[in-house]
Order: C-alpha cells, then structure tokens, then sequence
C-alpha cells in the first residue's frame, strides 16, 4: 500500500553507521528497521563511495553492511526509464541529476515518501511523493 512506504537517501545509511551523531544514528536505524523502506543500487553505491572516502575503518566491512542492509530494505534496480524520469526532474526542478534520480527511484517503487536531509523538506512531487527531512525536530 503505498501509504506504507517509504525511501531512504544516501545520507540516512550514512548516518545509520555513524559513530559521531548517534541522535540521528538512532533516527536512520528506526527508519531501517522499521520495514517496508526501498533503497535503490544507487543508494548502495553512494553509501560504498562515501564510506570508503569518509570512513574508511567502516569500509573494512562494508561486504557485511551491505548484506545487512539487503536483509531489511527492499532494493530498486535503475533502468533507462528511472535515467529519462530523473532527468525530466532535474529540469523541472533544478536539481542535481543524482538526486532527481533518487527522486526517480521512490516515485517507481511508489513510495509516499523520501527521507533525505538533501532536499526541501514538505515538497510535493509529482503530486504523489513527499520529502521529508527526519533529522529536522533534532537539536543542532
């Protein structure tokens, strides 16, 4: 039912490893564990390329994260379709072409909603797909 899902961004996998803000640690891993969220491949290879740029004591084991996350998340594989759809995004909207393919990959699994910290944060898109900022109610 598409009130009932929902996709991550890059940076709530980030967070959900983190071991400098465990307010936000604890919002990504609620998000993750709390079923029914869909990630795309990209999202994995955003997550690979952060982590072993950023983190790369957490890169050691990245083989194991990423069973972890594929036990718990459902995982959107991109096609030509989602690239033409994100790039019509990042036209409309003027966003980077990442993001609108982000963007592109919540809207194809259906979802109601995208939790990002990287994007306008109540924006409607498409009339069907929301941007939420989790992290928002959160103390700096």
């Amino acid at each position: 039912m598409r009130g009932d899902t929902w996709f991550l961004d890059t940076n709530i996998l980030i967070y959900a490893y983190s071991t400098t803000e465990p307010e936000k640690r604890e919002v990504a891993r609620q998000l993750i564990a709390s079923g029914g969220a869909w990630i795309s491949v990209q999202v994995l290879n955003e997550y690979c390329n952060v982590t072993r740029k950023r983190y790369p004591e957490l890169f050691v084991r990245v083989s194991r994260t990423l069973d972890a996350l594929a036990s718990c998340l459902n995982i959107r594989d991109l096609s030509f379709a989602t690239t033409q759809q994100a790039a019509r995004l990042a036209v409309q909207h003027g966003w980077s072409f990442y993001d609108s393919l982000i963007v592109a990959a919540a809207i194809e699994c259906d979802c109601a909603i995208l939790f990002t910290e990287d994007m306008q944060h109540g924006q409607i898109v498409d009339s069907r797909l929301r941007i939420e900022n989790p992290f928002r109610t959160l103390t700096p």
